[in-house]
């Protein structure tokens, strides 16, 4: 995208700026809508301290119990599972030779799939199995 080649170091002509076909005020407009965006929709509410997950944990998002393995209870999905999640991730990114970045994104995806209301990601944040394959 040409437009969006705005980066400059001090050894560059800031003459190029002002021959740019972006006019100052589109630049201060386009800003203030990202500033905006930032502060707004990419938020994601915070899943592992939420008090509801207890709650949104009803048994028929669960397995059936023929699938279960371990306690009958369900296993909400907490700070150590995410932390593992991630540090699996970033060893299976090294060991394919994948930049880091990537599981960075990665995890900022999941985070916003798992904030949300969908049956799927309620699901996941209340079964380990299914946190691990919608992470995978």
């Amino acid at each position: 995208m040409p437009g969006l080649t705005m980066i400059m170091t001090p050894e560059q002509d800031y003459a190029s700026l002002l021959s740019s076909s972006i006019s100052i005020g589109e630049v201060a407009d386009r800003l203030a809508a990202m500033q905006h965006q930032e502060s707004t929709p990419y938020r994601c509410r915070d899943y592992i301290d939420n008090d509801n997950e207890t709650t949104m944990c009803s048994p028929s998002l669960r397995r059936p119990r023929q699938q279960q393995r371990g306690p009958q209870e369900h296993q909400i999905i907490d700070r150590d599972c995410r932390l593992k999640m991630c540090e699996w991730c970033y060893q299976v990114s090294d060991f394919c030779k994948f930049q880091r970045e990537t599981v960075a994104i990665g995890m900022d995806y999941l985070d916003r799939f798992l904030s949300t209301s969908s049956p799927r990601a309620i699901r996941a944040l209340c079964d380990k199995k299914e946190f691990q394959l919608v992470a995978m």
